[in-house]
């Protein structure tokens, strides 16, 4: 079970300055008396005080993060009572944390053992690894909270922000990382659910004012029947918006959508939508709502779970081999594969 409680002494530090040592009192509250800077640093190491303070807060960093982690079966205690830290408890955390936490400035050493030496820890380095320790904590999904998560995947596979690339563009520069090119499409995702799916298709207007003030439901059915324009969808060329179309390779899936999600296929045919019969737009905005959060949440939210249950190969296999052809489908298989493999695998049955 991941307590992500055990962090809060460390959430939010904000001493007035990113530079500044953070040292924590026998009240377990962060303070500073300094900042850090190249030419104080080796005065800093030569003192006996500086350095049992800063071996003081790291050890009670590594000790939250573990009890946030489940690492806790890594901590123990060493022959003068003090807290030790095995080889495989850095290395988790190295894993899961990624390039926020460096080891070197933790001190434990390569064979495990207790702090000992390193950089002192300042407010940005702390914050750094509480943000990339944040995107492990919440499996509800908001828009928000999924861009945080999915900004630390990014980092951690090097890869440019790819809002507005082509998806010729994308098969290109990630032809070879297939991780990558997924993620690279829930960036697209993520950024059309933001910005784009309110206003990519709407109900005409026109066609709402006429049902809105009809005299009766024969006149209401009337309007249904006869109207021809009544929903609409923006041309991506032009900006403006034209007659809503369902025809394959020429409609509102083919060309507007696909593109727009990095080659991504949502088959809108499945939200039974009827342009003939059809009322309002919402079902058919809502069923592309929900296939986008699916297949966000769950291939998101096994990355995180597969980096922190160590399991990348297996995620890697399964996004080379078996992540499915269109978004409904990755998005059920992300669930499967939660399910089979990860510890933390309890899914939102309202987002399959």
């Amino acid at each position: 079970m991941v307590d992500f409680t055990a962090l809060n002494t460390f959430k939010n530090v904000d001493l007035g300055n990113d530079n500044a040592i953070v040292n924590i009192n026998d009240d377990k509250q962060l303070t500073s008396d300094s900042t850090f800077s190249k030419a104080k640093i080796f005065r800093f190491l030569r003192s006996s005080t500086t350095q049992a303070n800063n071996n003081q807060i790291r050890t009670e960093l590594l000790k939250s993060l573990g009890k946030a982690f489940g690492l806790e079966q890594g901590i123990g205690t060493g022959p003068k009572g003090e807290v030790t830290f095995s080889r495989e408890f850095m290395d988790r955390l190295e894993k899961i944390l990624g390039p926020a936490f460096k080891r070197s400035d933790f001190g434990v050493p390569a064979e495990g053992g207790a702090v000992k030496s390193g950089k002192p820890l300042t407010q940005r380095r702390i914050n750094l690894i509480m943000t990339q320790a944040a995107a492990f904590e919440s499996k509800d999904f908001s828009i928000a909270s999924y861009k945080n998560k999915l900004s630390v995947i990014m980092k951690d596979l090097g890869m440019p922000d790819t809002v507005g690339m082509k998806k010729t563009d994308l098969d290109v520069k990630f032809k070879d990382n297939p991780v990558a090119r997924i993620f690279a499409d829930i960036q697209r995702s993520l950024d059309f659910l933001e910005n784009e799916l309110d206003t990519a298709i709407k109900n005409d207007e026109g066609f709402e004012f006429y049902l809105e003030t009809a005299a009766n439901e024969e006149e209401r059915e009337t309007i249904i029947n006869n109207t021809d324009k009544k929903f609409l969808m923006k041309d991506p060329n032009s900006g403006e918006y034209i007659k809503y179309s369902n025809v394959e390779g020429s409609g509102f899936r083919d060309a507007i959508l696909w593109p727009k999600l990095g080659g991504e296929l949502i088959h809108t045919e499945r939200a039974k939508f009827r342009p003939e019969t059809s009322t309002d737009i919402k079902p058919l905005k809502d069923y592309i709502a929900n296939t986008i959060k699916a297949f966000v949440k769950n291939g998101i939210d096994c990355y995180m779970e597969a980096k922190m249950s160590g399991k990348m190969n297996q995620f890697v296999d399964h996004v080379t081999h078996k992540v499915g052809a269109c978004m409904e489908d990755k998005g059920k298989n992300f669930i499967e594969f939660r399910q089979k493999h990860l510890e933390e695998g309890v899914v939102d049955k309202k987002l399959e």
